[in-house]
C-alpha cells in the first residue's frame, strides 16, 4: 500500500492535464479572449496540487465549477484570490462535491467590469484606530487609521533594531469592523458596515464547513469578511451596476454559503465524445473509475 501511495502524485499529474487537454477547446470558448487557457489550466492544475481533497470530488461537480469561473472571467486560487474550487462533504449523497467561493477580489473585479462604479472602498477597522459610525438620515462613516508613533517610524525607516514594546505599537490591533462604500458614475453613493460580531455571526449561519482547514473562512478571513460587507453594499447599489455576471457570481456565492446545489453546468460539452471522454479522464485522476486494458480493446 505504502508504495502504490507514493506513485500516486505523477499519475494523477499526467492524468489531469490529459483530462484538461481534452477540454482545452470548450475551456478556450468559455474564457474571455483576454484569457488564456493554457494559463488557466496550469493555475487548476496547481490549486489541485495544493488541495488533494479535490481529488475526491466528483468529476461532474469539479468541471462545472472550473468552468463557471472561467465564464466568468474570474481565475482560480490563492495567489489571485478572484475565485476558489473548494471540496464540500455531501453526506446525504454521500460523495465530495467541488463548489466554486467567489473570492473577495473577484466581486470587486466584477463590480469594476460594470463600468458603472467610480469608487469603490473597502475598509478593514482595527481596534486602535478611531471609528463613527452614525445610521438615521445622513448615515456615515468616520474612521481615523491607527497611526504609530512618528519617531518609531522614523527608527522603523532607518533599519533600527526595535524592541518588542516598539513591534507592538506597530501593529494596528485586530480587526473589529469592517465596511464598504459604493459610489456610481451616476452620483449615487451606497456603503454597508459590519461589526466583526455582526460577520461571525453571518459566517456561522451561512458558511458551510468554515471551520474546515481548507475553508477560505480559516485561510483568509478578512478577505471573506470584506466580501460579504461588499455584497451587502451591492444589493443597496443602483441596479446599473449588476451585470448578468455580477448577478451570477453573487447569487452562487449565496447558494455555497447556504449549502445549496449551485446548478452548475459545463458549458459546451454536449457532445458525446468529449464528454465521455473529459469524464473518463478525470474519473481516472479522482480514481472514481478505473478502465481495464481489456475493456479499452473492446471499445475499440
Amino acid at each position: 500500500m505504502t508504495e502504490g501511495k507514493g506513485k500516486e502524485p505523477e499519475k494523477e499529474q499526467v492524468t489531469l492535464v490529459d483530462m484538461l487537454e481534452v477540454l482545452k477547446p470548450q475551456l478556450r470558448a468559455a474564457l474571455p479572449r483576454s484569457m488564456d487557457a493554457d494559463r488557466f489550466s496550469r493555475v487548476v492544475l496547481t490549486e489541485v496540487r495544493k488541495n488533494p481533497k479535490l481529488l475526491a470530488c466528483t468529476p461532474t461537480s469539479f468541471l462545472a465549477a472550473v468552468f463557471t469561473a472561467a465564464q466568468l472571467g474570474l481565475e482560480v486560487g490563492s495567489h489571485l484570490g478572484e475565485a476558489f474550487v473548494v471540496p464540500f462533504r455531501n453526506n446525504k449523497a454521500n460523495r465530495t462535491d467541488a463548489q466554486l467561493i467567489i473570492g473577495y477580489k473577484g466581486l470587486v473585479r466584477l463590480m469594476w467590469d460594470s463600468e458603472q462604479i467610480a469608487s469603490l472602498s473597502d475598509v478593514v477597522v482595527h481596534e486602535k484606530d478611531r471609528i463613527e459610525y452614525r445610521q438615521g438620515d445622513a448615515e456615515e462613516i468616520v474612521h481615523s487609521p491607527y497611526v504609530p508613533p512618528a519617531e518609531l517610524l522614523a527608527r522603523l525607516s532607518s533599519n533600527g533594531k526595535l524592541t518588542e514594546k516598539e513591534k507592538e505599537a506597530l501593529d494596528p490591533g485586530a480587526a473589529i469592523a469592517y465596511y464598504a462604500i459604493i459610489e456610481t458614475k451616476g452620483g449615487g453613493r451606497r456603503r454597508a458596515f459590519m461589526w466583526v460580531s455582526e460577520v461571525f455571526q453571518h459566517r456561522d449561519r451561512y458558511a458551510r464547513n468554515s471551520g474546515d482547514s481548507d475553508s477560505v473562512w480559516k485561510t483568509n478571513p478578512d478577505a471573506m469578511a470584506l466580501k460579504t460587507v461588499i455584497r451587502k453594499a451591492t444589493k443597496l447599489a443602483p441596479r446599473s451596476i449588476e451585470r448578468p455576471s455580477l448577478q451570477q457570481a453573487i447569487a452562487l456565492d449565496e447558494l455555497a454559503e447556504a449549502g445549496v446545489d449551485q446548478g452548475l453546468t459545463i458549458p459546451g460539452l454536449e457532445a458525446g465524445a468529449a464528454v465521455d471522454a473529459a469524464t473518463g479522464a478525470l474519473d481516472a485522476f479522482t480514481g472514481a473509475a478505473t478502465v481495464s486494458a481489456e475493456d479499452d480493446a473492446q471499445k475499440k
